[in-house]
This record gives structure tokens, sequence and C-alpha cells, in this order.
């Protein structure tokens, strides 16, 4: 007896085999759709099973590959260097040009002093990382960076 149903993950549409795919929920922040659909270009079941199977496992081990790059390693807060590499965000300068640009207007150039003054030793101490590079221990680290390079512990408390 001949198997007549369709390969998993497929449908036909004008006698042509289609594999589609939900992305999985964890997973739709890297798509721009929740779909993936695309043309096998065979009429042949046979071969509609075989190009089924072989996008599957492709996508499956994709995604799994995608999983763990969005793991956190364990351990990850006792790592010596955390650079974030895709981040979505800019760089902390860049954010000060903003904010000045937005907030500074009408201000005082004391005002605009402090601000830059402030992401200086930002990024003395630390680097001028993307907004979600820095956790919320370098904050420890700073105020630790700032004393050591003469800072009163009252300059500190405003900076920090």
């Amino acid at each position: 007896m001949v198997d007549t149903k369709n390969p998993q993950y497929t449908f036909l549409k004008r006698n042509t085999y289609y594999f589609s795919r939900l992305v999985p929920l964890d997973l739709r922040h890297h798509y721009t759709c929740d779909r993936i659909v695309q043309s096998l270009k065979t009429s042949s079941i046979v071969r509609a099973r075989v190009l089924s199977k072989n996008l599957g496992s492709k996508l499956d081990e994709y995604w799994f590959a995608l999983r763990i790059k969005d793991l956190a390693p364990p351990g990850q807060n006792f790592l010596a260097a955390q650079d974030v590499v895709n981040s979505k965000y800019p760089p902390i300068e860049e954010c000060l040009d903003q904010y000045l640009s937005v907030k500074g207007r009408g201000k005082t150039d004391r005002f605009c002093a402090t601000a830059k003054r402030n992401i200086k030793y930002l990024t003395d101490c630390l680097g001028n990382k993307p907004l979600d590079g820095y956790k919320s221990s370098d904050a420890a680290s700073l105020r630790d960076w700032l004393l050591d390079n003469g800072l009163s512990s009252g300059s500190v408390l405003r900076i920090v």
C-alpha cells in the first residue's frame, strides 16, 4: 500500500510541496514572522519527504545553536571580561551626546561639563560599552576607582 499522507511539516499547493514550520516561541525574537514556509520545488511525495526531513533537521540544529547562544554561561558573574557583542543599544558616549542634545538645551555650561566628566570617569574605569554592557556590580568598581583616583567620598556619592 502506498502512503499518500503528506510528509511531516509539508503541504501540497498546486501540485508542489511546501515546507511549513512554526518558529518556537522562545526564538521568535530572531525572526520577522512566526512561520517558515518554503517551496520544496517538487511534486514527488518521496522527494518531498526527504527534503522535508533534511530541512527540518537543519532548522532543529540551527535553533539549538540559537538557544545555546542566548543562554548565559554558568558562573557568568565570575567572568573577567563580559563584552556585549550584539547589543541593540548604543555605547554610553553616544547616549551622552543624545542626552545632552535633549536635556542640555537651555542649561548652563556647568551642566554639560558635569555630565561629560561623569561619563569620562565611567569610560576610563569600565570602557565605552553599550548600555546593557554594564552590570550593577560595576557601580562598586567605579566607586572604588574614583576613590583610588583621589575623589572624596562626598563627590563619589554624587556621581555613583
